[in-house]
């Protein structure tokens, strides 16, 4: 009998335990507090710190797509991030994609509306999907954006729960 209860003890510790770290090891939008840039918007990623503020958490990220690089979000997501027609939304918003707190890559969110020009990452929202771009509106001459869109870890974490769309 004591074995069967230490013996349901110690899986149930760990299954616990499973959870916890499942937990931290979730993609997010965080954004930034403190950075340097090399350029307009190039963002010296050694400087980048990001607090407690989380933009998107991954609850909101219904899926990713590693071909076209977006996220799905929800339409008042979307809008709440977009330049309105009487608000900025979060246009020009430094974030971070991160996992628990670790940085993966940096941006900006930007709008599609948008006439000014970005050298870096940016985070575009289009209707229900959020597109992942380097540099807006496109690929600038002589200008070399490091690509971890598709960062090994963050694919882990969308496939592992089923919301990874290749």
């Amino acid at each position: 009998m004591n074995v069967k209860v230490g013996l349901s003890l110690y899986l149930l510790l760990v299954l616990t335990a499973c959870s916890k770290s499942d937990l931290s090891e979730q993609v997010a939008f965080y954004a930034l507090r403190d950075f340097e840039t090399d350029g307009p918007y190039r963002i010296e990623e050694n400087s980048a710190k990001i607090g407690n503020e989380i933009l998107i958490p991954y609850s909101d990220l219904q899926w990713y797509n590693s071909t076209k690089h977006s996220f799905a979000i929800s339409e008042s997501l979307s809008r709440q991030i977009d330049i309105g027609l009487n608000s900025t939304g979060y246009f020009k918003k430094p974030f971070a994609v991160a996992i628990g707190k670790e940085i993966i890559y940096t941006g900006y969110f930007w709008s599609a509306l948008s006439s000014t020009g970005c050298d870096w990452t940016t985070a575009i929202p289009l209707g229900p999907e959020l597109l992942i771009q380097l540099s807006y509106p496109g690929p600038i001459d002589g200008v070399v954006v490091p690509d971890r869109r598709n960062d090994h870890r963050i694919l882990e974490i969308f496939r592992r729960d089923g919301k990874l769309v290749e």
